[in-house]
């Protein structure tokens, strides 16, 4: 994270991650005979199937096997800005983050897939309203490279207000307010790709009570929040 300016009210950041990975596996390339299950020679099989003892027909591709790359590319893009008011009592940040996710496969081609995951969100908090606080997340998820039906967008909102009273601090908090939120997951083999919706808890709203320790009571709560907002 970086900031700018002489009162360092403005910070941006940036972050990036790359993953490669490759697995080798051997597909048939056409229809295989099938096997005779009642009169089956294991070593007329392995002799026709496997060759000598070091696999000459199997690795040459003498057998109707060959070997299959499997290639998959994950890579993610994320950044944003965040600025605070001279007291720190106001922050406002909008950032953005992608995703990328290639499959590609040696022997054919045509099945190569390439996948985006964008997230555009605006994260707002008010603090030291007498004794209120109040946080929100707006979020805006949408897809594109996915299968049929799994490129919905999503809106997702969450928020918090609390009220402090000495060292006590009452709160209500909502999670996926507009109940848009699926869990969504990727699989990628070297035989299969799938894409799958899970069950999740859906829109909750929760009320809750905070007690601080010592003698700082509410404001070394509130410390404390700025300095995890802040990192």
């Amino acid at each position: 994270m970086l900031s700018l300016g002489e009162k360092k009210r403005l910070r941006t950041f940036f972050g990036t991650n790359i993953t490669y990975l490759q697995t080798t596996s051997y597909q048939n390339t056409g229809t295989v005979p099938a096997i005779d299950t009642e009169h089956f020679d294991y070593d007329a099989f392995m002799s026709s199937f496997w060759g000598n003892p070091d696999g000459d027909i199997f690795y040459s591709g003498g057998s109707g096997f060959a070997e299959s790359l499997t290639r998959t590319c994950l890579a993610s893009l994320s950044g944003g800005f965040s600025w605070t008011n001279t007291s720190e009592s106001f922050f406002i940040g909008p950032n953005w983050s992608s995703r990328i996710q290639r499959v590609s496969y040696s022997l054919d081609p045509s099945a190569n897939t390439t996948a985006w995951q964008h997230q555009a969100e605006v994260v707002f908090g008010l603090d030291e309203m007498g004794p209120f606080s109040l946080f929100s997340q707006l979020s805006y998820v949408f897809y594109s490279g996915y299968g049929e039906g799994y490129d919905k967008p999503e809106v997702r909102l969450n928020a918090q207000l609390s009220y402090h009273i000495k060292a006590w601090t009452l709160f209500i908090s909502g999670n996926d307010l507009l109940d848009q939120q699926r869990s969504f997951k990727r699989t990628e083999t070297e035989n299969y790709l799938e894409d799958a919706y899970t069950n999740v808890l859906g829109r909750t709203l929760f009320l809750g009570i905070k007690w601080s320790f010592g003698q700082a009571g509410v404001q070394q709560s509130r410390s404390a929040a700025k300095s995890s907002r802040n990192m």
